[in-house]
């Protein structure tokens, strides 16, 4: 019982705040996708390091 209100002194919270601006569903959307551009070139560039680290590494155990 308590939960329940708690989130509806939340919501309450929320929607009547006047220091709170709305962000629109686009703006919202390209935070989203931007965020999710960036975590894939983060992963991307670090798979390719990685696997460049670890030819030289093969390379240079092969070559002993």
């Amino acid at each position: 019982k308590w939960k329940e209100q708690a989130l509806i002194f939340l919501m309450f919270s929320i929607l009547n705040n006047p220091s709170c601006y709305r962000i629109e569903p686009g703006s919202m959307a390209g935070i989203i996708a931007a965020d999710v551009i960036l975590t894939l070139a983060v992963v991307i560039v670090t798979y390719h390091c990685a696997s460049r680290r670890r030819c030289r590494k093969e390379r240079g155990k092969s070559a002993m």
